[in-house]
């Protein structure tokens, strides 16, 4: 018999058993052990990623928690008495960043909302009314539950409460994507329910979660890498694991001296992206301007086979928006590669020399904003101590302080030379008052143009029609809101 034969045998054996094994409350002591050990070792996990200062200490809560809000919810989908307690003494994260391990978020049940997403986690929209077994039917049973939710179509980790496994799945791949078993073959699915996920690896649960706090502690899997977490914490940009090592992690890491690097480091990375603006908008032109012509003939051949009025009128207005835009990049080219050469001859944008500089005004401006914010909140009343946001405001205002003394310090042996000539060559980090009236005036041609063009559409293609009208509306309403943000700007 082969492997996958004896995994196949035992997989039915297994299901078969836990189908018809009935929900138990008092739990067992062997419930109670597993559900404690879950729970504390995914407590050492936030609690290391709190040691490498990616979440706020005082945002992890132990628990016991209070379940009455969600009671009601968890009710409803009859869950197991094992996973209900494991909701209740399980650590949650109450603050700060939501990014979780590989690209999942931290999960809160005691919110309804999590409760809910709990029972569909990879958004499979499975039929509720059909059974675990059947095509499209749900697959997340009484007895099992995520311990992550899904972020952008990543991964979500899935405990099993009476194997006491763990899965990592990737979303889109379908697959196991714990790093442990990567390259190990999935079995052949046992369901005609398209959702279900229990052919593919899974390991012992501790296993599992003593894995996933090793490899943040060795900085083989990082915190952050998530939509919502701020440029510090980026995995393609930032060295991360390069600034943990600089600061003496694990064994002697400073946490202060670690954000403070890391607050430079990822201004440098956004100093860089500023510079090579001129670049990226001179290469989109120039993409653009290939792409034109063949938009143009497109529409051409599609006004020619049009076999009615309205397709006709809508070909041909198809036609006269690549031709408008054509126009309009074919002014915008020029300057843009005047922009270029001025400010990356070469293709180089930032001089190694100027590059304490770079660093110096890009942490200056996140520094001020800091300042503001934490201003903000002070005049607001925000609670010291009691409130995140507040504590966040405040600790990041002294990293970028000392940030800020850090940078400044590293450009004063600068020559006056290297001063002046990179003061000259300074790519506009915001868009200045002049550039925000032209593209006022760029919209408000486009308004003039499309109302000529308007009128020379017949009354015949009112589709057509609606559809410039929808646009030049569109049109107005940004003119008249960039024109209000200027005013306030200027007030």
């Amino acid at each position: 018999m082969s492997v996958f034969a004896d995994d196949r045998y035992f997989l039915l054996r297994y299901r078969d058993y836990q189908l018809n094994r009935p929900s138990s409350y008092p739990l067992s002591r062997r419930e109670m052990a597993r559900t404690k050990e879950v729970a504390d070792l995914l407590l050492e996990i936030y609690q290391t990623l709190a040691e490498m200062r990616y979440l706020d200490p005082l945002c992890i809560n132990s628990g016991p928690h209070d379940l009455s809000h969600a009671q009601e919810t968890i009710n409803s989908y009859k869950l197991d008495p094992a996973i209900v307690h494991l909701y209740s003494i399980m650590p949650y994260v109450e603050c700060g960043e939501s990014a979780f391990f590989r690209g999942g978020q931290f999960v809160d049940f005691r919110r309804t909302s999590d409760v809910e997403d709990a029972r569909d986690p990879f958004y499979g929209d499975p039929r509720y009314e059909a059974g675990f077994e059947e095509e499209d039917g749900p697959y997340m049973r009484p007895w099992v539950t995520p311990l992550s939710l899904l972020g952008n179509h990543q991964s979500v980790i899935i405990y099993d409460v009476r194997r006491h496994r763990i899965w990592i799945i990737d979303q889109e791949g379908w697959c196991s994507s714990d790093p442990a078993l990567e390259g190990a073959e999935s079995m052949p699915s046992l369901s005609l329910n398209r959702n279900s996920f229990e052919h593919l690896r899974s390991r012992p649960a501790a296993e599992v979660l003593k894995d996933i706090n090793k490899w943040y502690r060795q900085l083989t899997i990082l915190p952050g890498g998530g939509d919502d977490t701020g440029s510090e914490w980026d995995h393609y940009d930032m060295d991360l694991p390069s600034i943990y090592r600089n600061n003496g992690w694990p064994d002697r890491f400073d946490g202060e001296a670690f954000e403070i690097e890391q607050a430079r480091k990822s201004r440098a990375v956004w100093a860089k992206h500023v510079a090579e603006e001129p670049l990226r908008k001179l290469a989109t032109l120039q993409s653009w301007m290939e792409d034109f012509p063949r938009e143009i003939q497109r529409a051409k051949e599609a006004v020619l086979k049009a076999t009615s009025q309205e397709e006709k009128e809508t070909a041909r207005l198809s036609q006269w928006k690549s031709e408008y835009a054509q126009k309009r990049r074919v002014k915008e080219l020029a300057p843009a590669q005047e922009m270029a050469d001025k400010f990356c001859p070469g293709g180089v944008c930032q001089r190694a020399e100027d590059l304490p500089l770079w660093e110096f005004e890009m942490v200056k401006s996140e520094y001020d904003s800091k300042q503001n914010r934490l201003r903000e909140l002070e005049e607001e009343g925000a609670p010291p101590n009691q409130d995140h946001e507040f504590r966040q405001a405040q600790r990041e205002a002294i990293i970028y302080k000392k940030a800020f003394d850090l940078s400044k310090a590293a450009c004063e042996n600068l020559s006056s030379d290297i001063l002046e000539s990179h003061l000259a060559l300074v790519w506009p980090k915001r868009p200045d008052h002049s550039r925000i009236h032209d593209q006022i005036n760029n919209m408000q041609q486009y308004v003039d143009d499309a109302k000529e063009y308007l009128a020379t559409v017949p009354e015949s293609a009112p589709k057509t029609r609606k559809a410039i009208e929808m646009d030049i509306e569109h049109a107005e309403n940004l003119v008249a809101s960039r024109r209000l943000s200027l005013s306030q700007e200027t007030e």
